[in-house]
């Protein structure tokens, strides 16, 4: 079996800005839910 290949995020593929955009929303998606 071979090794697994170094596992890419999407972190790892967006800027900053728009990885805590992204943050935001996830959180307003969860709220949303509980409500």
């Amino acid at each position: 079996m071979e090794p697994a290949a170094a596992e890419t995020t999407i972190k790892d593929q967006v800027s900053a800005e728009e990885w805590a955009l992204r943050v935001d929303l996830a959180a307003a998606y969860r709220l949303v839910a509980l409500y």
